[in-house]
């Protein structure tokens, strides 16, 4: 009977050390720099579309302009939005990411506006295939 004793505490004890190991983290998310979230997306378009320096220099400017603005509809706190929060702030960024890429278009040429609208569509597709 100590036996069984010794190993019922033994398989106790060992059921509490990796208790410890699977608490749940909290759902966060290291925060995006929005700096990197621009160098980012200029990089990606200049693979695709090949810009100029000053493209470059004037999309940069139009990219952190929405990094700026999208900002002020993140939650600050480290609390997750509710459906409706969410769904408020989808689109609202969608709309501000529509108004950017508006304000893109004009700097690019013909082939690079035909490249960036193909991308532009590709990314919608992908997008909504991640939502499903």
């Amino acid at each position: 009977m100590k036996t069984n004793q010794k190993r019922l505490i033994t398989g106790m004890f060992l059921l509490l050390i990796l208790s410890q190991f699977t608490i749940a983290q909290p759902d966060r998310r290291e925060p995006v720099d929005p700096e990197k979230m621009v160098a980012n997306r200029l990089e990606k378009m200049d693979e695709a579309l090949n810009l100029t320096d000053n493209q470059k220099n004037e999309i940069k400017i139009i990219l952190a302009d929405e990094q700026a603005a999208m900002a002020e509809y993140r939650p600050s706190s480290g609390q997750r939005p509710s459906r409706e929060e969410m769904e408020s702030m989808r689109s609202t960024m969608e709309k501000l990411r529509s108004e950017t890429n508006e304000k893109i278009l004009p700097l690019l040429t013909d082939d690079q506006k035909e490249a960036f609208t193909k991308s532009l569509k590709t990314e919608r597709q992908n997008r909504s295939k991640r939502r499903r």
